[in-house]
């Protein structure tokens, strides 16, 4: 049966829960050392423990409100599992989403569960979190990686802040990251600049008219090719949403790269 003929469960999600105060002085000192050490992923983690902690109802709301995001979390597969058989992702077709995946994890030094061990690391956001809750935030965590591939953006700090302006278009929104990119724009506005900016803002664009990517099911995904993917999830091409380029950077945003056609 294609998925949209199959039938849509009923999600009876418990209320969740109060969200701690801001811990304002807290939040500041995190961000400022977030700033210096882009790589420090469990400091986003301290960041949104400080911010009042958990993720945003907003998007758990997002997922829910949509038929195949219920029938995900009714579900609730272990992209996890998926993820983390390496052997079986490398197995894969050369071209595919898969390879590619294990590619990027390469060439990074990433773990598969390493998002989730900064996580850890940096707060501890599951305490009390109800099972559909802390299921979806996992999900969402790993998929991070998966949109790096998808969109083509870079892990270095140009290329994580328009994954954020990406992902907040796609409704991943709460107000960490809205802290994270408002401090980010700013500081890449001194280097980088009015281009940096529209940049971003064509990062954000780009997010508007891709697919709903919360509530994709990767692992059927992984094993096709890699554009076959993006352009069904209407992912434009760098090169057609960028076409001035995109910022690349060590450290400092410092230069637009020309992308080749």
């Amino acid at each position: 049966m294609q998925a949209d003929t199959l039938p849509i469960p009923i999600i009876d999600l418990a209320p969740p829960l109060p969200r701690p105060p801001i811990q304002w002085r807290r939040a500041s000192r995190v961000l400022r050392e977030l700033l210096r050490e882009p790589d420090a992923t469990e400091k986003v983690f301290e960041l949104i423990e400080a911010m009042g902690g958990r993720g945003d109802e907003q998007t758990v709301q997002n997922f829910v409100r949509q038929p195949e995001g219920r029938r995900l979390l009714a579900e609730k597969p272990s992209l996890l599992a998926h993820l983390a058989d390496r052997e079986a992702l490398a197995a894969l077709p050369a071209g595919s989403f898969g390879r590619a995946y294990v590619a990027f994890s390469l060439e990074n030094g990433f773990a598969v569960d390493g998002i989730l061990d900064a996580k850890a690391r940096g707060a501890d956001l599951d305490a009390g979190v109800d099972p559909d809750r802390r299921w979806f935030w996992e999900r969402l965590n790993l998929a991070h990686d998966l949109w790096h591939v998808l969109t083509g953006y870079g892990t270095d700090p140009a290329g994580e802040v328009a994954l954020l302006s990406f992902s907040r278009a796609q409704g991943v929104a709460n107000r960490t990251l809205q802290l994270l990119q408002l401090a980010s724009l700013f500081e890449g506005l001194r280097s980088g600049g009015p281009p940096f900016v529209r940049f971003v803002r064509e990062a954000r664009r780009r997010g508007l008219q891709a697919a709903p990517l919360l509530v994709q099911r990767y692992e059927e995904l992984l094993p096709l090719p890699l554009e076959e993917v993006r352009r069904t999830l209407s992912i434009r091409p760098l090169a057609e949403a960028h076409p001035a380029g995109v910022f690349r950077a060590d450290g400092a945003l410092r230069r637009l790269d020309r992308l080749a056609a």
